[in-house]
C-alpha cells in the first residue's frame, strides 16, 4: 500500500464513521417524528412535530452531501493518480460530463435508446483518444432496458474505413465446431461474416465486414490472441467497430471509477491501475 492509497483509505474510513453517526441521528429523528406524529393527532403538539421533521430532513441532506463530497475528493485523487501513473507525460484531461452523445451515435455501436448519460471522461488533448462511462437506456411508460452500460470511447487510426468493420461478442454462443458440423456459424444468410481460423476466438466473437481483405488485415492471429486474453482477464463483453478514421470500443459493466465498490471495499490503487491498463490495451493492442 503506497502513501496515497493509505491516506485515501484512512480518509474514507474516518468519514464513513462520521456518516454512521449521521445515520444514527437520522434513525432517531425518524422514530421521534413517527412518535410525535401520532402524539400530534392526540395532543396537537405541532411545534415539536415541525422541529423533529426539519431535524430529520437536515440530517438526511447533510449525510447525502457529506458522502458526495467525500467520494468526489477521493475520485478526483484517483483520477489524478491514473493520469500521472498510466498516461505519464501524455496530455490527458479529465472531463466530468464524459463523452458527447453524438460521438456514441457516430460509432453506430448501439441503437434503440432514448436516454443517454455519460461521466468521468479521459481525453487526450490532441483528440487521439477518449474514453468515458456511458449508460444508454431504452425507456417507455411500462419498461426500462439497458442498451449499454460500461466504458465507451475511441482511438484515432491512421487508416480510413469507408465501411464499418464490426467485432462483436457472440453472446448467444452460436459457434459450432468445424470438427462437429460445418464451415461457418449459424448466423442466418448474412454475407458479411468474416470466417477466421481461430476456433476459440469464434466462440466468443463474431466479425462482420463488407471488405473481407481489410477485416483480415486488422483481425490478425496476434490481434485475436490479445483480444481473447483481455476478454478472459476482464470477464465481460467487448465490442469493437472500425469506421472512418476511428476505432470505437464498448466494454460492458466497466467504470472509470467504481464509486460503489470503493465506498464498500476501500481503495486498491494497484487493482484500479491494472483494470485501466487492460481497458487501454483493448484500444491500443488489439
Amino acid at each position: 500500500m503506497n502513501e496515497l492509497e493509505y491516506r485515501l483509505n484512512t480518509e474514507l474510513m474516518r468519514k464513513k464513521k462520521i456518516l454512521n453517526i449521521v445515520k444514527v441521528f437520522v434513525i432517531i429523528f425518524f422514530i421521534m417524528f413517527v412518535y410525535l406524529f401520532f402524539e400530534y393527532i392526540k395532543l396537537k403538539n405541532q411545534l415539536a412535530l415541525v422541529i423533529v421533521f426539519f431535524s430529520f430532513m437536515i440530517s438526511v441532506v447533510f449525510g447525502i452531501m457529506y458522502k458526495n463530497s467525500t467520494m468526489k475528493y477521493i475520485k478526483n485523487s484517483i483520477i489524478e493518480y491514473i493520469i500521472r501513473e498510466i498516461f505519464e507525460k501524455k496530455s490527458v484531461k479529465y472531463i466530468q460530463n464524459g463523452i458527447p452523445k453524438k460521438v456514441f451515435d457516430d460509432s453506430r455501436m448501439y441503437g434503440g435508446y432514448n436516454q443517454y448519460y455519460s461521466s468521468d471522461g479521459l481525453k487526450m488533448e490532441n483528440d487521439n483518444f477518449y474514453i468515458a462511462n456511458v449508460t444508454a437506456i431504452e425507456k417507455d411508460e411500462n419498461n426500462k432496458k439497458s442498451v449499454f452500460v460500461g466504458i465507451f470511447g475511441y482511438l484515432q487510426t491512421e487508416e480510413f474505413y469507408s465501411e464499418p468493420i464490426v467485432i462483436k461478442p457472440d453472446v448467444e454462443n452460436k459457434y459450432i465446431s468445424n470438427l462437429k458440423n460445418s464451415k461457418n456459424k449459424i448466423i442466418g444468410n448474412s454475407t458479411d461474416v468474416v470466417r477466421l481460423e481461430n476456433n476459440e476466438f469464434e466462440k466468443y466473437f463474431e466479425v462482420y465486414a463488407k471488405n473481407q481483405i481489410e477485416a483480415r488485415q486488422i483481425v490478425t492471429v496476434e490481434y485475436m490472441e490479445n483480444l481473447l486474453e483481455l476478454k478472459k482477464q476482464m470477464n465481460t463483453l467487448i465490442k469493437i467497430i472500425y469506421i472512418g478514421n476511428k476505432k470505437y470500443v464498448a466494454i460492458w459493466n466497466e467504470r472509470i471509477i467504481d464509486e460503489k465498490s470503493i465506498y464498500k471495499k476501500g481503495i486498491n490503487l494497484a487493482e484500479i491501475k491494472k483494470r485501466i491498463e487492460n481497458i487501454i490495451k483493448v484500444f491500443e493492442e488489439c
